[in-house]
């Protein structure tokens, strides 16, 4: 298999854990009666350090960078952070379902600066595929029925935003290295923001309930997982084809939901679903990108 399609590979499992991370928060949450979003970003941020330095130690790869490189990736952790802050803020005031219908303008935004920078070529196939994603995504989410709050929907967009800008600039960091030194010390960074906040406010909660520590202690792992294979993926596949394999997620998200949270499938799902996956299969995979395929040979 080539570095290219590893690359792929690793993305769509990305897609894969970045949900069920999201289902083993709700996990922790109890219903309102478990851990709170602090504690969630918190314990995620731990556990993620401890399975990268784990990783990084099982396979006798180096933990240190060149103080240069550690100095961008500890400053990319404010933007792991500012993301994570936003992402859960505006879940106090909107429906899941809106609050990824927004985040997920991130695929067109990372498209439209990495064009206009000329980082990656645009082409007509691959922007009709970002915007049937996103279409789908809307389908997916269902969230014709639910009202706009200006709040939420601000730090949604946000969140978009931060993600995107995230995204550039550590496919530019990490191209063509091992992404998790550079993932170590920026989750390192992003938790050191978090407990802190944490130490100021005492705002900490924890699950009450066997089931709720399940998800807790699930979490970091699946955390852990995902972010690392996004950034693998956006060094290896570039930074608009690994957001646009990453709609994946809204497919995996139903499917969870369905079978974990006893959440029903709407036609309008399945319909956004389908959508999602006709707009990835449409993208020429094939066409490896030059410097990918130089390496091969």
């Amino acid at each position: 298999m080539s570095r290219y399609w590893q690359g792929v590979c690793l993305v769509v499992l990305c897609a894969v854990a970045f949900p069920a991370s999201s289902v083993t928060a709700v996990i922790a949450y109890e219903g309102g009666d478990g851990a709170n979003p602090l504690a969630v970003i918190v314990i995620r941020f731990a556990g993620a350090i401890g399975v990268v330095c784990l990783l990084l130690k099982a396979t006798g790869a180096p933990m240190r960078l060149p103080t240069p490189e550690r100095n961008r990736a500890l400053v990319l952790g404010i933007l792991v952070a500012a993301h994570s802050w936003f992402l859960y803020v505006s879940f106090e005031t909107l429906a899941v379902g809106l609050v990824m219908v927004i985040f997920y303008v991130y695929p067109l935004l990372v498209g439209i600066v990495t064009a206009i920078t000329g980082e990656e070529r645009m082409t007509a196939r691959l922007a009709g595929a970002l915007c049937v994603a996103f279409a789908g995504m809307v389908l997916v989410f269902d969230v014709t029925g639910d009202g706009l709050d200006a709040k939420g929907a601000f730090h949604a967009a946000g969140a978009a935003v931060v993600w995107t800008a995230l995204t550039i600039l550590m496919a530019r960091l990490i191209r063509g290295r091992d992404p998790r030194p550079f993932t170590l010390h920026s989750q390192l960074s992003a938790a050191a923001i978090f407990v802190a906040i944490c130490l100021v406010s005492g705002e900490v909660e924890l699950p009450e309930t066997q089931y709720g520590w399940i998800g807790f202690a699930a979490l970091p792992a699946l955390y852990a997982v995902a972010v690392i294979c996004f950034f693998a993926g956006i060094a290896t596949i570039g930074p608009v084809r690994t957001p646009l394999l990453m709609n994946l997620e809204a497919v995996v998200s139903i499917v969870f939901g369905y079978l974990i949270l006893d959440q029903a499938l709407t036609d309008m799902q399945l319909a956004g679903a389908g959508l999602v996956i006709l707009a990835i299969v449409a993208v020429r995979w094939r066409r490896e990108p030059d410097r990918l395929r130089g390496r091969d040979r």
